[in-house]
C-alpha cells in the first residue's frame, strides 16, 4: 500500500481531508513568508529565528513557541523520502505562493513530489482557497495533482531567492517570463499581487492600504467591513488572513497622522476616513508627507519618511 504525505501552508484542511477518508498523514507547513522578513544572506536557522521574532512582536503570542513551531515543521520534513507520494497543497495566491518558494527552495527536488493547485472550483463562484471546500470537494480534487519537475523546483528556487533579494525590477521580469508561468501558472499572479504591495508613487500606500481606504470611502464602516469588502470583491487576488490585516489596520490607524479614526479597538469598531485619509485616497497627499514608512517587502525592509 502507498504511503501518502499531504503538506499544507496551514491546518485549515486537516480535520476536512480526515473526515472524507482520504489516506495520508499531514504536515503543517506554515510560515507565512507573504509578511515580514525574508532578507537574503541568512541560512534557514537564522531566518527562523528572526521571523519567530517578529511574528511575536506583530502578531502576539510567545517567539519561543513560534520558534519552536518552525523548528518542528522543518524537522518532519525529513521524513519525506519515507513516503511514495508527497501531495503538496498549494492555491494561487500569494499566502500559498510565497510558501510554496520557501518550502521548494528548502527541500528540493524528490521524485515522489505532487502539486496539487487550483484558482477556482466549480461549486464556488468566487474560489478564495483550499480552506472553503467542503471534505467531499476536497476527496474528489484528490488524483489531480500532477507530478513535480525538476524545472518546477528551479524556477521556484530562483524566484524565492529574487523574493528575498527584493529588487522590483527583477522579480517583475522574472514573473513575466515565459518558463515562469509555465512551470508554476499561479506563481506570476501572486508575485505581480506582492509587487503592489509596494509604496504607490502616489500616496506612498500599498494597494491593500489603498483599497482599506477605498472601503471605508464606498461605505464601510468598521475594519471587519473593510476585511470583507477587500475579500468579496475590491481586492484582485486576496490573500491576507484576518490576523495580518489586523496589522495594516492598526498601521494605517495608529501612525501619527491616521488614515481613519478613532483607533479601532476590535473588528466591530466604527470608524471614518481622516481628512489625511481622503487626501491620500483622492492622491492629493503621501502617506510618508506626515508619517515614517517601516514595513518589511519581501527580503527588504521599507523605511523613511
Amino acid at each position: 500500500m502507498q504511503r501518502t504525505a499531504h503538506i499544507r501552508c496551514g491546518s485549515d484542511i486537516r480535520e476536512s481531508l480526515k473526515t472524507a477518508g482520504v489516506a495520508g498523514d499531514f504536515f503543517e507547513w506554515s510560515d507565512p513568508l507573504s509578511r515580514g522578513p525574508v532578507p537574503e544572506g541568512l541560512d534557514r536557522a537564522a531566518l527562523r529565528r528572526m521571523r519567530a521574532d517578529w511574528m511575536a512582536s506583530h502578531w502576539g503570542d510567545d517567539p519561543a513557541q513560534i520558534l519552536e513551531k518552525l523548528e518542528a515543521q522543518d524537522a518532519a520534513l525529513d521524513r519525506l523520502d519515507s513516503y511514495d507520494r508527497v501531495i503538496l497543497w498549494f492555491e494561487h495566491d500569494l499566502y500559498d505562493q510565497a510558501t510554496l518558494m520557501g518550502l521548494l527552495d528548502l527541500i528540493g527536488y524528490r521524485s515522489n513530489l505532487y502539486l496539487l493547485s487550483i484558482d477556482r472550483h466549480p461549486n464556488h463562484e468566487q474560489f478564495i482557497g483550499f480552506g472553503q471546500l467542503q471534505p467531499g470537494e476536497l476527496a474528489q480534487l484528490v488524483g489531480s495533482e500532477t507530478k513535480m519537475t525538476q524545472t518546477q523546483v528551479d524556477i521556484a528556487r530562483e524566484g524565492y531567492a529574487l523574493y528575498r533579494a527584493a529588487d522590483p525590477a527583477a522579480l517583475k521580469a522574472f514573473a513575466e517570463r515565459p518558463d515562469t508561468g509555465k512551470a508554476l501558472p499561479f506563481l506570476p499572479g501572486a508575485l505581480m499581487r506582492h509587487l503592489a504591495e509596494l509604496p504607490s508613487e502616489s500616496n506612498a500606500l500599498s494597494l491593500t492600504e489603498r483599497l482599506t481606504l477605498q472601503a471605508l470611502d464606498d461605505g464601510a464602516e468598521t475594519p471587519g467591513e473593510c476585511f470583507r469588502d477587500l475579500v468579496r470583491k475590491l481586492d484582485p487576488q486576496p490573500f491576507l488572513g484576518d490576523l495580518m490585516y489586523w496589522e495594516d489596520v492598526m498601521r494605517l490607524a495608529k501612525a501619527d497622522a491616521p488614515a481613519f479614526a478613532p483607533l479601532p479597538e476590535n473588528w466591530r469598531s466604527p470608524v471614518a476616513l481622516t481628512a489625511f485619509g481622503k487626501a491620500l485616497l483622492n492622491r492629493e497627499a503621501r502617506w510618508t508627507d506626515r508619517n515614517r514608512l517601516d514595513r518589511w517587502w519581501g527580503g527588504k525592509r521599507l523605511t523613511g519618511v
